[in-house]
């Protein structure tokens, strides 16, 4: 699965690379109104067989009762713009029209786009949210008859951790501090630590374009094509779509790269979204990358991180 925000009533902004491949038909609809993600799971395919069967509106297909706040909707076309760069800092945005739009509601809003080209406020917190993979630590003990603790022992278990040795420092550290994984039901939020992309630039020994963000802490496996965001004059603004992580989320071998949405409001998104106003074609002039080209950058993406197209860069 991958995270995405709500812009319009008919349009939604993930990530490129969550589309690999057109026949990928779990990604072909969105889930909205739960920060529970297993209710995705059951009530997305109950309301989409209810509105598929029965032809009733998003309103209607969502349930009766107070609990029940969830719908799914079917994507009708994906636009990811046209690339010239398909490796380590790839345009990946995926622009994701519904096939019909929603109704807004307490529990489904759309996000504010940030001005156009704009660096997101400096006196502003940045927060990223999703359901991707989180650390916590574990200890376990063994206690002796009389029901006092004899030891405790302890053990970290990082899933993704890459084949180069770990320097005594962090392995110190690891020690000191065990950790588990785990993947989480509820809605995760965590303040996100932006660097400069002279920073940037400076730890990836490569140059770092204008339209990129890079955060050293954050986001693992599974929060990719969700926001990065920020709360200015009591409106949420989206700053940033989650795009690539290299090595283990815990330790980072690099830092986090996100788009940066600012740079693509005019010339992508807004573009897209009037170009369908009133207008039955599909495609939108030149903006989207065409099929083929689309799913040759998106492997190029995984191969640029060493991971085959087939496995599951969000897992």
């Amino acid at each position: 699965y991958c995270g995405g925000v709500l812009l319009t009533s008919q349009y939604v902004l993930t990530a490129a690379h969550c589309y690999k491949d057109k026949n990928t038909t779990g990604f072909l609809s969105v889930g909205l109104g739960s920060t529970n993600r297993t209710k995705f799971t059951v009530d997305c395919q109950r309301n989409t067989d209810k509105s598929l069967n029965q032809e009733i509106s998003d309103t209607a297909a969502r349930h009766e009762g107070p609990e029940d706040q969830v719908i799914c909707v079917e994507v009708e076309e994906v636009c990811i713009p046209v690339q010239d760069k398909c490796t380590n800092f790839m345009r990946d945005l995926a622009l994701l029209k519904l096939k019909r739009p929603v109704n807004f509601t307490k529990h489904i809003q759309p996000i504010c786009l940030p001005p156009n080209c704009e660096e997101p406020p400096s006196d502003v917190s940045i927060y990223g949210v999703g359901w991707g993979r989180a650390y916590d630590d574990y200890t376990f003990s063994d206690e002796t008859t009389d029901g006092t603790t004899e030891e405790t022992a302890a053990y970290s278990y990082d899933a993704e951790s890459s084949t180069e040795e770990q320097t005594n420092e962090n392995s110190a550290s690891e020690a000191e501090n065990p950790l588990v994984f785990y993947d989480p039901v509820m809605l995760m939020e965590r303040n996100i630590s932006i660097i400069t992309n002279e920073e940037c630039t400076r730890q990836v020994a490569r140059s770092v374009p204008n339209y990129i963000l890079c955060s050293v802490n954050g986001i693992c496996f599974g929060d990719s094509g969700g926001p990065l965001m920020y709360h200015k004059g009591g409106r949420w603004f989206l700053a940033g779509i989650n795009s690539a992580l290299r090595g283990s989320c815990y330790h980072p071998a690099q830092p986090t790269i996100h788009v940066k949405v600012s740079h693509f409001v005019e010339s992508f998104i807004l573009k897209n979204i009037k170009h369908h106003e009133g207008s039955q074609e599909r495609g939108a002039n030149g903006l989207c990358a065409m099929d083929e080209a689309r799913k040759k950058c998106v492997r190029e993406f995984f191969n640029s991180y060493n991971r085959s197209i087939d496995d599951e860069i969000s897992e």
